[in-house]
């Protein structure tokens, strides 16, 4: 956990004020505070995959605790705690996220596939969500990341060669204005 994020406001802890719905849902605990927490960890968990220090340190301080125990730990208090990318580490301590994971990663990604128009970007981002799905197979998604990564390899070679193109042409107008507009 990163720990570089200011503190964010603190909630109700929902095993304090628990829902008498609690226990009905699948892998859901509610709080009668409207706490979702449909996704859940403890401190040991997390210490299992030895957080930074300071990241550590800071969510024990934000849980007026000292030590790791097994109290169950939402990730919304995470994120309010440590931010982001402390609560996005900590996916790696909760059961039973995978699907979901892969399902936000993929999210996260068409938030900026518009940037490489090529069409095997987006098969692999339809691929990974079938395979998230159980709609596709490892064979299918290896196929789709591979071509996937063969448009960002065609992408970034085609950014460089602008960037350079772009660079040689102002090298070029300098030497415009040398020959052709100073005295």
């Amino acid at each position: 956990m990163n720990g570089s994020r200011k503190t964010g406001r603190l909630r109700c802890n929902p095993m304090k004020h628990p829902s008498p719905m609690a226990g009905r849902r699948e892998q859901r605990r509610t709080s009668t505070c409207g706490i979702n927490m449909k996704y859940h960890t403890t401190l040991n968990k997390i210490r299992s995959f030895n957080p930074c220090e300071g990241g550590w340190i800071k969510l024990l301080k934000h849980l007026r605790k000292t030590k790791a125990d097994d109290e169950t730990l939402s990730l919304e208090t995470i994120l309010d705690s440590n931010g982001f990318q402390d609560a996005l580490w900590s996916l790696k301590a909760v059961d039973g996220i995978n699907k979901d994971a892969r399902l936000f990663a993929v999210a996260c990604v068409q938030r900026v596939a518009h940037l490489n128009p090529d069409p095997r970007v987006q098969e692999c981002l339809n691929a990974a969500t079938r395979y998230s799905n159980g709609d596709a197979s490892e064979e299918e998604l290896s196929a789709a990341e591979s071509a996937a990564e063969s448009a960002a390899r065609s992408a970034a070679w085609s950014a460089a060669w602008s960037a350079a193109r772009s660079a040689e042409l102002k090298e070029q107008e300098s030497l415009f204005r040398k020959f052709f507009c100073t005295k």
